[in-house]
């Protein structure tokens, strides 16, 4: 696929938006995580970089022209997609962890 320069750009832009969905994902991933072994203090911060993350979503979104509802189809279906990805692929959910960590949205 090639794209053309204003379609490259549009890529560019969605990076920061594509990580902030991915880290709601992730954060909301890993508090089950530490739900589950009953570790309610770090499962609470995440739930709240969860917050921070859907947050950032909706403020990224708007700044390049998405829609609210776009933003909320987005983060569903990168829980759908992503929810099952981390639980398969543990390399791929610690370098998730690790770009959301570096994006401070983890």
């Amino acid at each position: 696929m090639v794209l053309t320069a204003s379609a490259a750009q549009a890529e560019v832009n969605r990076g920061p938006y594509n990580t902030a969905v991915r880290c709601f994902a992730a954060a909301a991933y890993v508090r089950h995580l530490q739900t589950n072994v009953g570790n309610t203090a770090a499962a609470d911060a995440l739930e709240e970089r969860a917050k921070q993350a859907w947050g950032v979503s909706f403020i990224l979104g708007k700044a390049i022209g998405i829609s609210q509802d776009e933003v909320k189809r987005d983060l569903d279906a990168t829980k759908d997609t992503q929810l099952p990805r981390f639980a398969q692929d543990t390399a791929y959910l610690k370098s998730s962890v690790a770009a959301c960590k570096a994006a401070d949205l983890m």
